[in-house]
């Protein structure tokens, strides 16, 4: 485990320090890293490999699919968009795109990118859409013109990555750039973000990668992704980045003028009630939002084969965490978000790993 910082850190902190890799082998995950920004300091942290066989370790430095963290740069990408007047949160999406069509007459007069964002128009049609090439207009339009809402307009919450493909249409259409390029040239290049890939193809060709792993009783098997997984590029989960790179970014957003905006709670999510702060009570635009112990938490999660990540903002105590790791569908990235978020906002310690662990078993079998 390497640890970087300019100054010392305080004593809870260097007690998860100093488990993290004992922690990180009982929970079956390969290797990981974190990177904190805490009141205008940076932190690193990593743990165990990158690549089982190659004895590669997992650094801040090391890129992974980011999976469904891919969305809040999306609601990034428009708002470069709102802040430029090209475009506005909560008019309908038929001002911009007049060929639109929906078979929802409500959708079709009223719904605006904040309705697609915070996943509320009541549209999910997931499963029917994996096989739609998301990246053309026309596909997309003749598709979701035809899907009828399975919830409540602006009053349910469906999770739906047709939403965020549907917001990266608007964006092309109206503005004529995709939504990787607004990132590259408005987000990326300006800030200095530059190990990144828009896919998995192109991640493991330029950057320095990791492999994805699931525990099996005899270790770790490799879940590589297929062939076609590796060519995608999708508004909706297809993102590669470091640890490292993900803090610069979360930092920038941190002092963005519309981070209230996107992190503001825009649908209930009726979510059951469970104590792990990995499910949102509420959701804004591309994020998750929790009371985490008395202090609102924006964040979100993501899980690709083999991948697991997760990012949290704190904007009032200022503080920004980014974790990945190579254990497929792991709690240990929630488990350590939590005990991070408990050091270094002086809470009084919870020992989290009991209650993680009895939720690990109740998913386990199917409750």
């Amino acid at each position: 485990m390497n640890f970087v910082t300019s100054t010392n850190i305080n004593a809870a902190v260097e007690k998860i320090i100093s488990s993290i890799d004992e922690v990180r082998e009982q929970w079956r995950v390969p290797g990981l890293a974190i990177a904190v920004s805490c009141r205008g300091e940076d932190h690193f942290y990593n743990s165990g490999l990158a690549d089982v066989c190659a004895k590669k370790p997992f650094t801040a430095e090391t890129v992974i699919p980011i999976a469904s963290v891919t969305k809040p740069f999306v609601a990034h990408a428009v708002s470069v968009l709102v802040q430029k007047g090209v475009l506005t949160w909560d008019a309908p999406v038929t001002q911009y795109v007049k060929d639109l069509q929906f078979a929802d007459t409500e959708i079709q007069e009223k719904a605006s990118l904040a309705d697609f964002l915070s996943m509320r128009t009541g549209l999910d049609g997931y499963q029917e859409w994996q096989g739609i090439d998301c990246n053309t207009s026309d596909q997309l339009k003749t598709f979701i013109s035809k899907i009828l809402p399975t919830g409540s307009f602006r009053e349910s919450y469906i999770y739906s990555g047709l939403s965020i493909a549907f917001a990266a249409m608007v964006i092309q259409e109206v503005s004529g750039r995709s939504w990787t390029e607004i990132l590259e040239d408005d987000v990326f290049r300006p800030n200095g973000i530059k190990d990144y890939a828009f896919s998995w193809k192109q991640a493991v060709e330029e950057l320095i990668t990791a492999k994805g792993y699931s525990a099996v009783e005899s270790g770790w098997a490799e879940m590589p992704l297929t062939p076609h997984e590796q060519h995608l590029v999708r508004a909706d989960g297809t993102l590669c980045l470091s640890a490292r790179e993900l803090l610069k970014w979360l930092k920038l957003l941190s002092s963005h003028p519309e981070l209230q905006r996107m992190i503001t709670p825009h649908v209930l999510t009726h979510f059951p009630d469970v104590p792990l702060d990995f499910w949102p009570e509420s959701y804004g635009l591309c994020w998750g939002r929790r009371n985490y112990r008395g202090h609102a938490m924006a964040y979100h999660r993501g899980s690709e084969k083999g991948f697991r990540t997760v990012i949290a903002i704190l904007p009032e105590s200022d503080i920004s965490i980014a974790i990945l790791s190579n254990g497929d569908r792991n709690l240990l990235i929630h488990l350590l978000l939590n005990h991070f978020l408990d050091a270094l906002l002086n809470h009084n310690y919870i020992p989290w790993e009991p209650i993680f662990e009895a939720y690990r078993k109740q998913i386990a079998h199917g409750a």
